[in-house]
């Protein structure tokens, strides 16, 4: 079966510091680390964002971050529009299009679960066909701090935090990916790419 064409990059992301911040219980989600860009370079060390001016900024889950969350099977994230136009009929307007930190989000017009993902997926730079493979290694776990900042407010019962997790549930919030590199150990991202899903 020949790989489907799930949608192109619509943008790329990278968290310059760690978006859940103080001790639990009173842990708070803030976005403000995310940085927008059109390129981003990925080694098998981590993410780099590619400025306009050619600046490299390391990724929080980059090995050579001073914070680093690295760890292996999560380089890389990846969101849908689809899954964001769900979350902001749920919870509103303050949940745009990569809140959540993913590192690739991509246009859609429909749901995907980790079903869809059992081959994988390929990203296809349009000008050259080169292809770059990535594995699907699982959903984003949904967090309290997250959960919390998508009702903008604390939760009300324990009943309503069950559910809100249940939401944010097997890849509602975008899913973990890792490379596979083989004999290329880096590759360059970009805005517009295509992205595919492989059988």
């Amino acid at each position: 079966m020949p790989p489907i064409e799930i949608g192109t990059i619509k943008m790329l992301q990278i968290q310059q510091s760690r978006l859940k911040l103080g001790e639990k219980p009173n842990r708070v989600y803030d976005p403000s680390p995310i940085m927008t860009i059109k390129r981003m370079l990925v080694t098998s060390d981590g993410a780099y964002g590619i400025t306009d001016d050619h600046q490299q900024i390391v990724d929080v889950h980059n090995k050579h971050h001073f914070d680093t969350r690295y760890n292996p099977g999560r380089t890389l994230s990846i969101g849908f529009t689809s899954h964001y136009d769900e979350m902001r009929e749920k919870y509103g307007a303050h949940i745009t299009d990569g809140i959540a930190g993913e590192s690739i989000i991509v246009e859609s017009t429909r749901h995907y679960t980790m079903a869809d993902f059992n081959g994988g997926l390929v990203i296809l730079d349009p000008k050259t066909e080169d292809e770059i493979h990535l594995n699907v290694t699982g959903g984003i776990a949904p967090c309290v701090p997250f959960s919390k900042f998508s009702l903008q407010r604390d939760f009300e019962s324990p009943e309503e935090e069950k559910a809100t997790l249940q939401f944010l549930h097997d890849g509602q919030r975008g899913f973990l990916l890792e490379p596979d590199y083989g004999t290329q150990q880096t590759f360059l991202l970009q805005t517009g790419f295509k992205v595919f899903i492989t059988s």
